[in-house]
């Protein structure tokens, strides 16, 4: 019995100091007289604190190389120019009676200008420099082009496609599929040819495309409406506007260069436009925007 109260009596007196220390001292203010403690400054906790998660964010991407596009319109404030019409005269093409002559192409809906020739060329005035290789896209630059085989065939009494751009290494090829013979008359710095074709006739080039200051022109001597012209590039940056004078140019380096716009009638503003307009490609975007480019042409053609 005596063992049994002690054990009660220790159980109880262990009991009132852990309750002790969970609550604080008995008599706090009087402690703090007889037992004064040096000042901590208090240090409030949260119970449970909340982690907000942080955002993983991405620094804006750059680019080295972009897409330029761009479109080529007729100007508003000039109104489009008569159809030309070519009466095939003496000589007149099977199935065809007076044929539609497509040196001027422009969509009525959009004003868009198609087969207008646009490329990039370096920023100064030497009209004899080109494109500095080094600059090219490596991936582009170190595979080369792979050939390409183009065919010239006719559409409704005209060359077609009758403007073209290549690359050097490309081929081509006339192919007649009409219903009449043509005579087709070739001459590059590097080949030159005037070839009867029957129908259905081809004549391949012998040599490969290399690059020119001006554009090939091509004809034929029979229906003297017809004729057509080749551009050859030693870079990849040209394109061709479609038929609402849109273009897209793949692959473009940052840096300051030069776009240059070439109708068959001329160039964009004349002389001056030869050289180009200065651009600065940024690599802030994937794709820069030329906006649109009223063609102006200096000595418009007699329509």
């Amino acid at each position: 019995m005596r063992y049994a109260l002690s054990l009660g009596i220790a159980l109880l007196a262990a009991s009132w100091a852990q309750a002790q220390c969970e609550r604080g001292p008995l008599f706090p203010r009087l402690r703090a007289r007889l037992h004064p403690q040096p000042w901590v400054p208090t240090i409030l906790s949260c119970p449970s604190a909340i982690i907000l998660p942080v955002a993983n964010v991405e620094p804006a991407k750059t680019y080295d190389y972009v897409t330029l596009v761009g479109t080529v319109r007729w100007p508003e404030d000039r109104p489009e120019p008569p159809v030309k019409i070519a009466n095939n005269g003496a000589r007149p093409m099977p199935g065809f009676g007076f044929v539609l002559i497509n040196d001027l192409v422009i969509e009525p809906a959009t004003r868009g200008v198609k087969n207008v020739i646009v490329w990039l060329r370096p920023d100064v005035d030497d009209r004899t420099k080109s494109f500095p290789l080094d600059k090219v896209k490596p991936e582009i630059r170190d595979t080369g082009p792979l050939p390409t085989v183009y065919t010239i065939g006719l559409k409704d009494g005209n060359f077609e496609p009758r403007v073209l751009t290549a690359r050097a290494g490309d081929q081509l090829r006339f192919f007649n599929n009409s219903a009449a013979v043509i005579n087709v008359n070739y001459s590059s710095d590097i080949e030159s040819f005037s070839i009867l074709l029957p129908i259905l006739g081809e004549k391949k080039l012998y040599k490969a495309l290399e690059p020119q200051r001006v554009p090939i022109r091509f004809t034929d001597d029979i229906h003297t409406w017809m004729e057509g012209k080749v551009r050859v590039f030693d870079h990849p940056y040209f394109a061709i506007t479609d038929k609402d004078g849109k273009f897209e140019i793949k692959d473009a380096p940052v840096g300051k260069w030069r776009v240059v716009y070439q109708h068959e009638s001329g160039y964009h503003q004349g002389k001056a436009g030869s050289l180009g307009f200065p651009i600065e490609v940024q690599n802030g975007n994937a794709i820069s925007v030329l906006g649109d480019i009223p063609l102006e042409l200096a000595t418009p053609p007699k329509w």
